[in-house]
């Protein structure tokens, strides 16, 4: 039972032993057992029934009488379910690209059957030729120039600034 339950059966028993007590106390005076003698018993004797009532989930009449009934002639907002229905717009015309395709297919076999054929010895030496005079073409373009050398000193600089500290380097010895 939680902490909350035990707080409601404590307080029921309570009131339960404190109206036992004080129609005990009144009969012993004179008064008549079955009867409470003032009206501060009574009202005690209903706050028992109601949290006995409240304990087994069912309201009592009191709460009943003041409960607020909703008002029918109030406008109820529509109720949302979060995610509404998203509507397509009309589309007046309706492209079809399966022709497009096709022919977007077509040309790639084509190049793809162009380049699959076997090469012959004729073909690899222009290849050769081709590459080495690119390279050496891409060699040539970038020795000895200013823009290279400048370049190489940020890289070497780059390299000190981000790299180890001297005494942790390798083959360094403290």
């Amino acid at each position: 039972m939680s902490f909350v339950g035990w707080l409601i059966a404590g307080y029921i028993a309570w009131a339960v032993i404190t109206a036992v007590r004080k129609s005990a106390a009144g009969a012993a005076q004179g008064g008549t057992a079955g009867r409470p003698r003032s009206e501060s018993q009574e009202e005690a004797l209903r706050r028992v029934l109601d949290a006995l009532g409240g304990a087994q989930g069912r309201p009592s009449p009191q709460v009943e009488k003041l409960r607020v009934r909703p008002d029918r002639t109030a406008v109820r907002a529509p109720k949302h379910s979060g995610a509404r229905p998203v509507r397509a717009l009309p589309s007046e015309v309706t492209q079809d690209h399966d022709d497009e395709a096709e022919a977007v297919i077509l040309e790639r076999r084509r190049e793809v059957g162009s380049r699959n054929t076997a090469l012959a010895g004729d073909d690899h030496a222009a290849f050769d030729d081709r590459m080495r005079r690119e390279d050496a073409a891409a060699v040539d373009a970038g020795r000895g120039t200013r823009d290279a050398v400048a370049q190489l000193r940020k890289l070497i600089v780059w390299q000190e600034i981000l790299g180890k500290p001297v005494a942790l380097k390798e083959g360094k010895s403290g």
